[in-house]
């Protein structure tokens, strides 16, 4: 055999790896996931839309990025969004300023059945 022949079947081969794994990822089997991925979009938009609750500051953990607001009926704890814009007095402020028995008014969405603050004020 020649170089070139050689050259042209290992291109060929090549050629083939390529094509025999993008056909793969394009026509993979339907699992059982697949139904819940159509599912995925009504969760998230349910996830979307935002909630409100004014109340009472009982407490504050930072570190945890949490906190804990006291409004008509029981204590609800919030996971605070890193993102999250807080606003207290007109002033921005991080989440370790605010102080114990501040009224907030916490904006959240509810993310994998956890209440998650995008914005106290």
């Amino acid at each position: 055999m020649t170089k070139k022949s050689i050259a042209l079947i290992l291109a060929l081969i090549v050629a083939f790896a390529f094509s025999a794994i993008a056909f793969a990822q394009t026509t993979a089997p339907k699992t059982a996931a697949e139904p819940e991925q159509k599912a995925a979009p009504a969760q998230k938009a349910a996830s979307e839309k935002t909630h409100t609750m004014k109340g009472t500051v009982v407490s504050v953990d930072a570190i945890a990025n949490a906190i804990v607001v006291k409004g008509k009926k029981a204590p609800e704890t919030f996971q605070v969004d890193p993102a999250a814009k807080i606003v207290i007095n007109k002033k921005e402020v991080k989440l370790a300023d605010i102080k114990k028995d501040t009224k907030v008014k916490v904006t959240y969405k509810v993310v994998d059945g956890k209440k998650v603050a995008v914005a106290i004020k």
